[in-house]
């Protein structure tokens, strides 16, 4: 059920090298 969520918190993670929430993305900053 979380596997699309997961690959894209992933990517999101290795292409910024920052672990990016669902709820934090209006503040990828903070």
């Amino acid at each position: 059920m979380g596997r699309r969520d997961r690959l894209r918190v992933q990517a999101i993670i290795e292409g910024r090298g920052k672990p990016i929430a669902p709820q934090r993305v209006g503040k990828p900053e903070l």
